[in-house]
């Protein structure tokens, strides 16, 4: 796969995408937030303007996403999700006047490298053959996975 205009598009146009899911989402729960202590829940208040922004920018986030995948193939445009919420890191430090500390920035960091390896040794799909997949491992793997989800969940309830 050559790098192209077409790559680097569908690569923004993912980006972009991401940012308008982490950031609705963000809005909506801060527009959530502000109906608490409220007697009488009505979307005409500021709160509910907010909370509808919030709602049309994550929905608009599959559209934009959508769109990317016309330009760039999904292996490239899945993982720029995490830089998303680098994006939700910066606008809460302005917006919402959050700070951030060591570990927000140690995060954003591991975050960048992730994405950056992931996205650099990633398989396009198309040259993955049926035939290279291994049923064992991969239900190995999946049994594993779900034990230790059940054995962290019963310790959380406990």
């Amino acid at each position: 796969m050559s790098f192209d205009i077409k790559i680097l598009v569908g690569i923004t146009l993912g980006f972009i995408a991401y940012a308008f899911l982490y950031l609705g989402k963000c809005l909506q729960k801060h527009g959530i937030e502000g109906f608490k202590g409220q007697g009488k829940v009505s979307v005409k208040n500021k709160h509910g303007v907010i909370w509808i922004f919030g709602i049309l920018l994550a929905s608009i986030h599959m559209f934009v996403q959508w769109v990317a995948l016309f330009f760039a193939p999904i292996n490239l445009i899945a993982p720029i999700e995490g830089l998303g919420l680098i994006v939700l890191i910066i606008f809460s430090f302005f917006y919402l006047k959050e700070s951030i500390n060591k570990l927000q920035i140690i995060g954003i960091t591991l975050i960048i490298t992730g994405t950056v390896i992931i996205t650099y040794f990633n398989i396009n799909p198309s040259e993955i053959a049926f035939a290279n997949f291994k049923v064992i491992p991969f239900l190995i793997t999946l049994l594993s996975i779900s034990a230790t989800e059940l054995l962290l969940i019963t310790l959380g309830k406990i």
